[in-house]
């Protein structure tokens, strides 16, 4: 039986950065939304829930928040261009809590009252992830809670070469929680920007 701390205690976050913004066609992590980046706004949305957070971006490097001059500590990939489940791999391997709350940086307006229902269902659930899933049943893995019990089976899973989220879903149990669409706006083109401010 996978452990479970209280409904509402705030776990490790990770923030996973690690994108090359290929649609975007340009690194969209520093795209300015209200005048922060747009990492900044995901990082405040893990922080409402977090205990801590660090960042996932492939090499390890830490990260210095604009104007809070707070350093954010980065984790490592072991499995080189490996996509985000690298990142989640290696933060899983380096935490002593039971599970991580895991946020891509490009889905950056998920609200507290929305974790706080991801936080319950994972509370209340047996299964090894909860991710946020869009009232159109469009499912979002990198916006929820991953147990570190996955930590071994992701392991085996990347060393064989195998990269698709999607692909590591389907091989685990893994229950959703319904978010807002608005708040499960993925920042993948330009114009998903615009929308973003308009909101």
């Amino acid at each position: 039986m996978i452990s479970r701390s209280a409904p509402f205690d705030p776990l490790p976050g990770l923030l996973l950065m690690g994108g090359r913004s290929v649609r975007f066609g340009r690194d969209k992590m520093v795209a300015q939304v209200d005048n922060k980046p747009l990492w900044v706004h995901a990082l405040q949305s893990l922080d409402s829930v977090s205990s801590s957070v660090r960042i996932a971006n492939g090499h390890g490097e830490s990260l210095i928040v604009p104007d809070t001059l707070r350093e954010l500590e980065g984790v490592a990939d072991q499995f080189i261009d490996a996509g985000p489940l690298a990142g989640i791999h290696a933060a899983l391997e380096t935490t002593e809590a039971d599970a991580l709350v895991v946020l891509a940086a490009d889905v950056p307006r998920v609200s507290n009252p929305s974790w706080r229902r991801v936080f319950e269902t994972f509370h209340e659930g047996l299964s090894d992830i909860v991710c946020a899933v869009s009232p159109s049943g469009r499912i979002q893995p990198l916006c929820g809670i991953w147990s570190s019990a996955l930590h071994s089976r992701l392991g085996t899973f990347l060393q064989s070469g195998k990269r698709s989220v999607q692909g590591f879903l389907d091989d685990v149990q893994f229950e959703t929680c319904e978010l807002p669409e608005s708040e499960l706006l993925n920042i993948n083109l330009p114009s998903d920007l615009d929308l973003l401010t308009q909101m």
